[in-house]
Formats: C-alpha cells, structure tokens, sequence
C-alpha cells in the first residue's frame, strides 16, 4: 500500500470520530491521499526516472496555463537548455510561472469582482444589510431597549462598512452608476 493510502486512511479514522463527520473525513482523507501519492510518484520520477521529469513538468505547466496558454507548449519545449538537471530546473521554472499566471489570472477575476460590487447602488445596498442585519440581531435577542443600548453598535457596523466601501470606490476609481434614459428625460 502506498504511503499516502495509510496517512489518508488513518486521516478518515481520526476525522470520522470527531465532530466533523465521516464526509468530511473521507473528503479530506481522499484529499491527503491525492496529494502524498502525486509527491511520492514526483520523487520515484526525480530519483529513479530524471529524464522523463522535464517533459512531465513542462507538459503540468502547460495544464496549469490553461488553455489561453497552451500555445506556448512549443516555446517552452524548444526553449529547454542542455543537460538534465537545467531541463528539471527550467521545467520547473515553467511550472512557476504558470502558476503565477494564474493566481494573476484569479486576483484580475477577483479586482473585477470587487469593483462590480463597489458600483454604486450595490454599495449602498451592502451597507443598508449588514446595517439591519446588525440591527435586527439586537432587536431579536434583546428586544427594543436592546437595540436602544446598543445602537452605537448598530452605528458602528454602518460606518464600518461604508466608510471602507466608499474609500476602495474612490481609490480603485469605479465610476458613478450610468443614469437611465427615462431618469434623464424627466428632468
């Protein structure tokens, strides 16, 4: 049996009797499984099967370019100096850089994201519900001289999330919501 099968196996074993369950101690189990299996087949290929190593790793950077990249496969390959050692070390540079590539790919995704949800009435409307979400919790388990005591509080989560949403608006310089047709006939 592999080294990874027993760590997973005793993972599910010790997840299973606490109180996270045995789905999320197969899950996790699985997931240790995966993992020190890859690291342990990536030393029998480093050890044991150099050669193969560098076009194993080109071909991996290549999957995690993704497809928008996948064109540089040729590149890379025909870019690959002499000598196995600087092949493993320029295949796993390539390894890298893609994976750089990625997380870029993600935090553009996420700067997208945000200034999506920095757009004008959606600001608003955030700090309208964590304004009443908070408003409601001391309504609800303190009743009315609750909410009275603490509307500091209540105040205090408006601020909070109105004043770093407006200063991200201004400082990632979302534009102002464009004014519907109809809005701009009437005045």
């Amino acid at each position: 049996m592999a080294p990874g099968g027993l760590v997973g196996g005793m993972v599910v074993m010790v997840l299973s009797r606490g109180s996270a369950g045995p789905v999320w101690g197969a899950l996790v189990g699985f997931l240790v499984t995966t993992v020190l299996t890859a690291v342990v087949n990536a030393l029998d290929m480093l050890l044991f099967h150099p050669a193969m190593m560098a076009p194993a790793l080109s071909k991996l950077a290549v999957a995690i370019g993704g497809r928008k990249r996948a064109w540089r496969s040729e590149e890379w390959a025909a870019g690959s100096p002499p000598g196995k050692w600087a092949r493993i070390r320029h295949s796993a540079g390539l390894v890298v850089a893609a994976v750089r590539w990625r997380v870029g790919d993600l935090l553009h995704l996420l700067g997208r994201l945000l200034d999506w949800t920095l757009a004008e009435p959606r600001t608003e409307v955030l700090i309208v519900v964590a304004t009443v979400c908070g408003a409601a919790y001391f309504w609800r388990t303190q009743g009315l001289a609750g909410l009275m005591g603490n509307f500091e509080n209540v105040l205090a989560t408006a601020v909070l999330t109105s004043g770093p949403g407006l200063w991200l608006r201004k400082h990632r310089g979302v534009p102002p919501a464009r004014r519907r047709k109809r809005e701009v006939a009437r005045r």
